[in-house]
């Protein structure tokens, strides 16, 4: 997934991270997607370890 991500922001041109949409009701653009994507991971990660004691 790490690298899927990596190799999609890296194709992006400046002016594509200032591209406005609507996610969740929210408005937002795709650099600002981009930086939520580490947290979103770090989520996950916790949500593993809590419910299924994964390491």
């Amino acid at each position: 997934m790490r690298k899927s991500s990596l190799t999609l922001l890296k194709s992006l041109q400046p002016e594509d991270l200032q591209k406005k949409a609507i996610f969740r009701d929210y408005p937002t653009t795709v650099l600002a997607i981009a930086c939520i994507i580490p947290g979103h991971v770090q989520h996950h990660i916790h949500v593993l370890r809590e419910r299924y004691h994964i390491n």
